[in-house]
């Protein structure tokens, strides 16, 4: 009996060693998996796509945080509410209607549509998911995963878009009308708020046709110039009229690429039109900045310039009311756009000066005090 007591109370060396390499395994494996669980976690959190579980009523279980990421959203504001709230009101009517179709069909594919950002800016994005059911097959959650396809759609759309421009502009018809179609159709392909294209006129380059920017809008922007107390035009250094604000820049050719606000080709775009007043006078490269793009609500706005050969005869002017309207590639995809209707313009011109030094000769012909004719190699009149 002295004996097994002492064997209870003291365990050999060889039992207690057993004892710590399990617990030392138990914690060994307890670290990896919590390293797996971690490493998992961010994977999921940070992965290039969004997800969201919704429950049998269109809530919100859950989301990763590229999806707050995307949207702008904080996991408190989004759990819980309804996934029609952060679309596009537009699409709200068919998620309601194809979301109870999707829970008995159990697989989403490749569904496309546009989501709202929470400053109210759209994103088209693409949905792939399926609905997760527990053993009897009664509904749990929808598992589904999207990713932002806004460039891509604009990239066509713009592609497109310079397509139907270059015909507008090849085809027959005056300048004049030329312009105007195709000013329509960039409205129409963008959706913008306001489109104007400025055409050089003398020193200064007023709008050659617009649409959606206000009459009084227009009455205060629609000439560049700047004049002194004296009445008479700022002029630079080489006597150049000094044109104002950013439209001023863009039609100088006066712009830094390696500026944020601008593009190689000399474009100068924003997305938050607000961050233009907080620019420092003394950092300024505007010109008098008149900023009433901002004051006119104008969120996000891109002016790209227009060239014939190497010089700058206008810009096509793109306004928004929403923020984030515009990225680095499709400012790049409206530069060609923008290209064309310098080629046009080059082009027409050099028809137009055909047509009146034909027209100036055919006057002087006609008006010779002798009959005069033209013959071929044969002898024929031509």
């Amino acid at each position: 009996m002295g004996n097994s007591m002492s064997d209870l109370s003291n365990p050999d060396s060889s039992e207690l060693d057993s004892l710590r390499q399990q617990l030392s395994e138990s914690r060994e494996s307890e670290l990896q998996l919590r390293t797996m669980y971690n490493n998992l976690k961010k994977l999921f959190e940070l992965a290039p796509f969004g997800y969201q579980s919704l429950d049998e009523d269109g809530r919100l279980l859950d989301v990763n945080q590229t999806w707050l990421d995307t949207l702008g959203w904080t996991r408190e504001d989004a759990i819980g509410r309804n996934f029609t709230e952060f679309l596009n009101p537009d699409w709200q009517a068919f998620f309601s209607e194809d979301f109870p179709k999707f829970k008995n069909r159990g697989v989403l594919k490749s569904a496309e549509i546009e989501m709202l950002k929470k400053d109210g800016s759209k994103i088209a994005v693409s949905f792939d998911g399926k609905v997760g059911r527990d053993s009897a097959g009664n509904f749990l959650q929808t598992h589904c995963f999207f990713r932002d396809i806004t460039e891509r759609r604009k990239s066509e759309t713009y592609a497109e878009l310079g397509r139907e421009i270059l015909q507008i502009l090849s085809g027959l018809g005056t300048l004049p009308e030329a312009i105007h179609r195709t000013l329509e159709a960039l409205k129409q392909g963008t959706g913008f708020d306001a489109i104007g294209i400025r055409l050089k006129e003398g020193e200064d380059f007023p709008f050659y046709t617009q649409r959606g920017f206000s009459e009084a809008f227009l009455q205060k922007e629609n000439s560049l110039l700047e004049y002194a107390d004296d009445g008479a035009i700022h002029r630079d250094e080489n006597g150049k009229a000094r044109l104002a604000c950013d439209c001023g820049l863009v039609l100088s050719g006066k712009f830094d690429p390696a500026h944020p606000f601008f593009t190689q080709g000399g474009s100068f775009w924003v997305n938050d039109s607000r961050s233009l007043l907080d620019v420092a006078p003394e950092t300024d490269p505007r010109f008098h900045p008149r900023n009433r793009c901002v004051y006119n609500g104008y969120a996000s706005f891109a002016l790209v310039p227009i060239r014939v050969k190497d010089e700058v005869v206008g810009l096509i002017h793109f306004s928004n009311k929403q923020q984030g309207s515009f990225s680095k590639n499709s400012v790049e995809l409206l530069e060609g756009i923008a290209s064309h209707i310098g080629e046009a313009l080059l082009r027409k011109r050099a028809e137009a000066a055909l047509q009146e030094e034909r027209k100036r000769l055919t006057d002087i012909i006609d008006f010779l005090p002798d009959a005069t004719f033209a013959v071929d190699g044969q002898g024929r009149i031509i």
